[in-house]
């Protein structure tokens, strides 16, 4: 993914680990992306981690992109076309929902969006401003990036502005983390509405 230096590490035994020691924080990958594992093994991932953390697990689903082509051919795994993706999170996703669990698909082109709104909950932009977040109104926002410099309650309020229901900060390993435990723990909460109308 353009970053060398970052360990390619299986996400769902650190999540099995984290959901075994915690109680309240939803814990889901982003993304699970189609192609890395077979659909069905996916499946019974998200299944067992739903198992070790019931009603916690948010199942958020990619299709890869040109940045993540290479990561898959250095792996010695068929990358598929934009169609055969497409596919196969469509049929990741209906699975993913048949175990009860939110399903978010991770992208912004205009065939991920139409993906999203059919198929998933929401849909997750990385990294997009504001004002690109609030472009889009046929499915439910979920936001995710390097966190901002300054005031994140001032971030975290425009997305939410925008319609974004969660943001999600993803740090770059270099971050010293003590530093930015204190700026998220500084963040202003805010309630939104989601689409069935109630406030959370």
């Amino acid at each position: 993914m353009g970053q060398p230096e970052r360990p390619a590490v299986p996400c769902f035994p650190l999540l099995g680990a984290i959901a075994a020691v915690t109680e309240r924080i939803a814990i889901g990958p982003l993304v699970a992306r189609v192609g890395i594992n077979p659909n069905a093994v996916i499946v019974t991932m998200f299944d067992t981690l739903e198992r070790i953390a019931p009603g916690r697990v948010i199942a958020a689903i990619g299709l890869g992109d040109n940045k993540s082509q290479k990561e898959d051919e250095l792996f010695g795994l068929p990358f598929g076309t934009l169609d055969q993706r497409v596919a196969a999170a469509t049929d990741l996703c209906r699975r993913v929902r048949d175990l009860g669990l939110p399903v978010w698909i991770g992208g912004q082109s205009p065939r991920v969006r139409r993906l999203a709104a059919e198929e998933a909950d929401a849909i997750n932009l990385w990294a997009l401003a504001p004002e690109q977040v609030a472009s889009v109104d046929e499915v439910r926002v979920t936001w995710a990036g390097p966190a901002p410099e300054g005031d994140l309650s001032h971030h975290v309020a425009a997305l939410a502005e925008a319609g974004a229901t969660w943001c999600i900060y993803g740090p770059p390993p270099s971050t010293d983390w003590p530093a930015f435990v204190e700026r998220l723990a500084a963040i202003t909460p805010v309630m939104v509405p989601w689409p069935d109308g109630v406030v959370r």
